[in-house]
C-alpha cells in the first residue's frame, strides 16, 4: 500500500502538469465527475500500490519518490487514458443522439450542454467512486464513521439470518 502522502503529491503534481500543459482549459463540461474519477483513482493507487521489499527496507525518500512516481503513472492511465476517453464518447454520444434525432435543436444543445453532459457522467462518476470504495473497503469504513453501530449490528443480524438459514437446509 502506498501512503496517502505520496498519492496526494502525486495528484497534486498531476493536476498542475494538467492545468499548465493543457491549455486552454476544457471548461465547456462538467468537472465534478473527472474529481469524483480522481478520487476514486487515488483511492486504487494507495490501495493497491505494491512496493517491493528491498524498498520497504530502503531509505524512505526512496521510497516516497518510487510511491509519486508510480501514483502520477497510475494517475496519468486512469484520468488521461480511460476517463477522458469515455467521458469523449459520452459527450459525442450524447450531441449526435439529441441533435441527429432532432430530439433538440443544436442552439438549445448548445445552450445547456453541461446539463446534458452531467446528467450521464455524474451519474457514472459516482458509481466508480462507489465500486473504488467498495473494493479497497474504505466506502465500509465511511459508512461506519457516519452511521455509527447501526451498520455493523445490520451486518451481525444478516449473518446470523444466513447461519440460521444454512444450518435449516443441514437439517
Amino acid at each position: 500500500m502506498a501512503s496517502w502522502y505520496s498519492v496526494g503529491l502525486a495528484a497534486l503534481l498531476y493536476i498542475l502538469y494538467q492545468w499548465i500543459y493543457s491549455r486552454p482549459l476544457n471548461m465547456d463540461k462538467p468537472q465534478l465527475p473527472s474529481v469524483l474519477v480522481l478520487i476514486a483513482v487515488m483511492d486504487m493507487i494507495a490501495h493497491n500500490v505494491y512496493i517491493h521489499k528491498v524498498l520497504t527496507r530502503s531509505y524512505e525518500p526512496f521510497k516516497f519518490l518510487y510511491e509519486v512516481a508510480f501514483g502520477i503513472f497510475y494517475l496519468d492511465i486512469g484520468m488521461r487514458d480511460i476517463w477522458t476517453g469515455l467521458e469523449t464518447q459520452i459527450i459525442v454520444l450524447i450531441q449526435r443522439t439529441l441533435t441527429g434525432l432532432e430530439l433538440v435543436s443544436e442552439e438549445n444543445y448548445l445552450r445547456h450542454k453541461q446539463y446534458w453532459i452531467g446528467s450521464i457522467t455524474l451519474p457514472l462518476s459516482l458509481l466508480i467512486l462507489v465500486l473504488a470504495g467498495k473494493s479497497t473497503k474504505h466506502f465500509q469504513l465511511i459508512l461506519e464513521a457516519v452511521l455509527g453501530s447501526s451498520v455493523k449490528c445490520t451486518q451481525k443480524s444478516k449473518k446470523t439470518l444466513k447461519n440460521k438459514k444454512h444450518r435449516q437446509a443441514a437439517t
